[in-house]
């Protein structure tokens, strides 16, 4: 995916499991999903795909980016991992406002700023 959409960030640790990153201010498509790491990325990014290919208010395809971002609760092994996830699709060149709404009710739009 060379020239695939990133936002800016900061490595804030590396460690061998993980990498903590602190993202510029962007807008992201989120949805929840439940369940291990593998069914919940999978299910959020199936959500996600259908809001970038047009089930949007504006029928808006829109760009493919990276990372595609899952935020949950983890010690710091990965030993336990909470099964609760925010699966996040970046926006790229849109902001909360000017991105197109969803026609999914679960999708919602956010920025980290």
């Amino acid at each position: 995916m060379r020239g695939t959409p990133c936002p800016d960030f900061e490595v804030e640790k590396t460690t061998s499991n993980y990498e903590l990153r602190k993202y510029e201010p962007t807008a992201w498509a989120t949805v929840q999903a439940s369940g291990s790491y593998y069914k919940a990325s999978s299910q959020g990014l199936a959500e996600l795909l259908r809001y970038t290919s047009g089930a949007n208010d504006d029928q808006e395809s829109l760009p493919a980016t990276k990372p595609l971002t899952l935020i949950f609760k983890a010690d710091e092994d990965f030993s336990k991992v909470d099964e609760n996830f925010t699966v996040a699709y970046y926006l790229a060149g849109k902001d909360e406002d000017s991105a197109p709404k969803p026609t999914d009710a679960n999708i919602k739009l956010s920025s980290n700023t």
